[in-house]
């Protein structure tokens, strides 16, 4: 019963989340600045919606142009940033300059998108909890003084601080969740080249580097942003505003990685499942080159995150697959309609 109201909760969720988003402006457009060293500590203020600072220096005589991402506060306004230094020269007059190109004129890349793949769901986030039982202080505080009575006897210690982390261990947890603090969802058509990306994370987001063309949505919408940029690296943009939702949507190009029922050509999955006649199966792993598995009795759920099944186009097959996770990364989404 519990389950169930919690997954409703996270469609409710994930379907007002998602309306806010897909009304919501573009807060970033892209900038190229022209600049003349020496200087360092550069900052494009843009008032109330943000700034980007360009972190580095440029020594006397070096010279540089970069295209750098802007915060703004819609897609209609074309106010220039103004340049200001975070790091005022001792002798002003020693500075080099700074100027503001223009605005790049390159359409959005989400023009190339079907309107049904925009429509469909954005990632639901949740920042990580980690709940810590009131018995937890008591065990630290006996363990400390068996310790500190052993402590001649380091043997006996040692035995002790084991025990007293395998009875902490339990009561010390970060529960699963249907949502995590930092996703990547991919969204396609089976027979289409152009799929969505959206990375999303709170907080703090950094632009990945096969990226070129980019959308960033806050959720709240007019929360204000700080760009990080370096000087040494033209990509690694990186996003910053606390405690808000942050939504980098782009175009990934599927080219031969595909999904069908006969392969799966695009990554190896630890979670699958399948839509097909209006009913979700559980399918279990799906190994990289091999064809869709059978249904699994064994997966720990017959259908998957709420968040994920909503919005979907109906009267077609639907695969939804978690990827193998890896160390330090986010949670890899795949959700494609099938022929």
């Amino acid at each position: 019963m519990i389950a169930g109201l919690r997954a409703c909760a996270w469609v409710v969720l994930a379907l007002f989340a998602s309306a806010a988003i897909s009304s919501a402006q573009n807060r970033a457009r892209l900038a190229e600045v022209e600049l003349v060293g020496p200087v360092s500590g550069v900052v494009l203020d843009v008032g109330r919606a943000g700034s980007t600072r360009i972190e580095g220096s440029l020594s006397a005589g070096e010279t540089r142009r970069l295209t750098v991402p802007v915060p703004v506060d819609s897609d209609a306004l074309h106010a220039e940033p103004l340049v200001r230094f975070d790091e005022p020269a001792l002798d002003v007059g020693a500075r080099g300059r700074v100027r503001f190109a223009g605005w790049s004129k390159t359409p959005s890349p989400l023009e190339r998108l079907a309107a049904g793949l925009r429509a469909r769901s954005s990632p639901a986030l949740s920042e990580a909890r980690v709940h810590v039982s009131r018995a937890a202080p008591i065990v630290l505080v006996a363990a400390l003084v068996i310790a500190l009575a052993l402590r001649r006897r380091a043997g006996l210690a040692l035995v002790a601080a084991l025990a007293a982390a395998a009875v902490s261990n339990p009561l010390v947890s970060a529960p699963a969740r249907e949502s995590d603090a930092a996703v990547t969802v991919l969204d396609g058509d089976a027979d289409d080249e152009a799929w969505r990306r959206i990375d999303a994370a709170i907080g703090e987001i950094t632009v990945p580097d096969e990226v070129d063309a980019f959308e960033l949505v806050c959720d709240p919408a007019g929360a204000p942003v700080t760009w990080l940029v370096s000087l040494d690296r033209p990509s690694g943009w990186s996003a910053r505003s606390s405690g808000t939702r942050l939504f980098v949507e782009s175009v990934f190009a599927a080219g031969e990685a595909r999904l069908t029922r006969g392969r799966n050509a695009l990554a190896a999955f630890e979670q699958t499942w399948l839509r097909d006649e209006g009913a979700w199966t559980a399918r279990g792993a799906w190994p990289i080159d091999a064809s869709m598995p059978p249904t699994s009795s064994s997966a720990p759920s017959s259908s998957p995150p709420g968040w994920l099944a909503s919005n979907l186009p109906q009267g077609v097959a639907v695969v939804i697959a978690r990827e193998v996770s890896a160390p330090r990364k986010p949670t890899v989404w795949v959700r494609v309609s099938l022929p």
